[in-house]
C-alpha cells in the first residue's frame, strides 16, 4: 500500500513541460486567429474589388452593345449611301454620255453648216477694198478658174475676219460663203495650184477642231504615212488610216504626239483663246490628204 501512495503523489505534481506546451499552443492559436482575420479582411477587400470589376464589366458590355448598335446603324447608313452613290454615279455617267453625244452632234452640225465656206489667207489688205472683187480676182488668176465660171459664181458674206490691227504682221483672212456647194468644192480642189504662192486656202472649221487637227490629227497623219502602203487622211475631226477612223482621243500610241497633246490639255485647262482671232489660223502645208 505504501508504494501506491507514492505513485499518486507523482501524478498530481504539475509538469513544467506541459505548461510550456500550453503557452506554445496559445501563441499558435493567436497567430492563426490573427492570420485568419487578415485573410478574412483581404477576402473582403477582394470581394469588393471583384464587385467593382463586375460592375465595370457590365458597363463595358453595355458600351459594347451600344457600339454594336451604332456599327449596325452605320452599316445600314453606309449601304444606303453606297446605293445613293451608285445611283448618282450612274446618273453622272448618263449625263456625261449625253453631253458627249450632244457635243458630237453640235460639232457635226457646226462642221456641216460651215462646209459652204472657205478661208483665204495672206491677201493684201487695203483701205476701202472690196473683198468680193479680191476673191474673184484670185479665183481667176491664182486658181486658174475660167473667168465666165467665176463671174457666174454667186458669193455671199465675203468679208475679213477679226478686228483690224494697225501693227498686224499679216493681213486678216477673208471668209467666203458659196451659195452653190459644187462651186465651193471645185475651188477647194483647185487649192493645190497655189503651191509656191503666198496665198493659202483653208476650210472654215470650229476653233476646237482646228486645235485638234493641229495638235493631234496632223502629227498622227504624218507618222502614219511613214509606214509603207498606208493610206491616211483627215476628214473633219477624224483621222482615217486604211479605212479605220480615229478620233483625237483614241489615236494609237505609235502615232501620238505627246508634247502637242500636253499643250492642248494645258490650253483647255487655262481656257481657250478668242476664237474670233483667226489671223494665225493659216492652214498647214504639205498635207493634201486633209479634206
Amino acid at each position: 500500500m505504501g508504494g501506491k501512495g507514492k505513485t499518486k503523489e507523482k501524478r498530481a505534481r504539475p509538469s513544467s513541460s506541459t505548461s510550456d506546451e500550453h503557452e506554445e499552443c496559445d501563441r499558435h492559436y493567436e497567430e492563426l486567429l490573427k492570420l485568419y482575420k487578415t485573410l478574412e479582411q483581404k477576402d473582403a477587400e477582394k470581394s469588393v474589388a471583384i464587385a467593382g470589376l463586375q460592375a465595370l464589366l457590365a458597363a463595358a458590355k453595355d458600351e459594347i452593345k451600344a457600339l454594336n448598335d451604332k456599327v449596325v446603324a452605320l452599316e445600314t447608313s453606309l449601304q444606303f449611301t453606297q446605293a445613293e452613290h451608285d445611283e448618282v454615279k450612274e446618273r453622272v455617267a448618263t449625263c456625261e454620255n449625253e453631253q458627249i453625244r450632244q457635243e458630237s452632234e453640235l460639232t457635226r452640225q457646226s462642221i456641216y453648216s460651215r462646209r459652204w465656206n472657205l478661208l483665204f489667207f495672206k491677201i493684201n489688205e487695203t483701205e476701202g477694198e472690196s473683198c468680193n472683187h479680191l476673191v474673184r480676182g484670185i479665183l481667176k488668176t491664182d486658181l486658174e478658174i475660167e473667168e465666165s465660171r467665176v463671174d457666174n459664181m454667186p458669193l455671199c458674206g465675203v468679208h475679213r475676219l477679226g478686228k483690224k490691227r494697225p501693227n498686224a504682221d499679216q493681213p486678216r483672212p477673208i471668209i467666203v460663203r458659196f451659195t452653190c456647194r459644187a462651186d465651193r468644192d471645185f475651188v477647194w480642189r483647185q487649192r493645190r495650184i497655189l503651191e509656191g504662192s503666198s496665198i493659202r486656202i483653208a476650210e472654215d472649221l470650229p476653233f476646237h477642231i482646228r486645235e485638234i487637227r493641229k495638235n493631234f490629227l496632223v502629227p498622227a497623219l504624218k507618222k502614219a504615212k511613214q509606214v509603207a502602203n498606208t493610206k491616211a487622211s483627215i476628214v473633219g475631226d477624224k483621222l482615217v488610216v486604211n479605212g479605220h477612223r480615229y478620233t483625237f482621243n483614241n489615236i494609237p500610241m505609235q502615232w501620238r504626239n505627246t508634247q502637242s497633246q500636253d499643250q492642248y490639255v494645258q490650253a483647255q485647262e487655262t481656257g481657250d483663246p478668242d476664237e474670233s482671232n483667226t489671223t494665225e489660223m493659216e492652214p498647214l502645208q504639205g498635207t493634201p490628204e486633209i479634206t
